[in-house]
């Protein structure tokens, strides 16, 4: 880590590279698609794949800091296509947001029924909060598909459906 990497008071603007969103989806959907001859998965800007297989989304700097209740927006869009387009699922713009009385919902952007469309995608619980040397503040959240984001997947998944645990790299608050 070199010095450029942490915001200091003589260094505006200047943050700390760990931040964002790290998300795993579901591995098992992520093994079926990879075995399918015809996927394809598109990153677009403010995303991308990390050496674990997660996928990265850019934190937004309208987001609020790792002690507040949120908004926690971040930027980016990975498209998931196969089944010759049957398949076809993006995930935009991710949004955690806190309802006030301990449960969270993340929502996205995703084009469905043929318009960009922001829906609750994942019901969420917060795990674990971690905060390291100051700089960044963890949080780690336990994530099961919504009712409402169901239609995505053609109805495959119930809702409840356990998907990969997300994690938000926040600034301290």
């Amino acid at each position: 880590m070199t010095s450029s990497d942490v915001a200091t008071d003589d260094q505006e603007g200047v943050v700390y590279r760990d931040l964002g969103l790290a998300w795993g989806v579901k591995p098992s959907l992520l093994a079926y698609l990879a075995a399918l001859p015809d996927t394809e998965v598109q990153l677009e800007p403010g995303s991308g794949r990390l050496l674990d297989g997660r996928f990265y989304f850019y934190l937004d700097p309208s987001s609020a800091s790792g002690d507040a209740g949120g908004p926690h927006r971040f930027r980016g869009a990975v498209r998931f296509r196969a089944h010759a387009g049957m398949l076809d699922v993006t995930v935009c713009d991710p949004c955690f947001e806190s309802s006030g009385d301990g449960t969270w919902t993340m929502s996205i952007e995703t084009w469905h029924e043929g318009q960009w469309t922001r829906v609750p995608f994942m019901d969420c619980r917060l795990a674990e909060v971690d905060r390291r040397d100051d700089r960044v503040t963890t949080l780690r959240f336990t994530t099961f598909l919504t009712e409402a984001a169901r239609s995505l997947f053609d109805d495959t998944y119930a809702a409840g459906e356990p998907f990969d645990e997300a994690e938000l790299r926040l600034p301290p608050g």
